[in-house]
């Protein structure tokens, strides 16, 4: 858990790419990317919208 923590920091508060944030860890692409979409899909809320059952 604390490679995660910093992996998400240096891409969003140090600005660092995801290459060069899997070079520096040696981890895949992938696997960067995965952990930075499962902290920026955790902020967003989710959006629950009414069906309009009338025709």
């Amino acid at each position: 858990m604390e490679t995660l923590g910093k992996i998400r920091r240096r891409y969003f508060v140090n600005g660092e790419t995801i290459s060069q944030v899997a070079r520096d860890f040696h981890l895949t692409r992938k696997t960067v990317r995965k952990s930075v979409r499962i902290f920026y899909n955790s902020l967003q809320k989710p959006v629950w919208r009414i069906r309009d059952t009338r025709c």
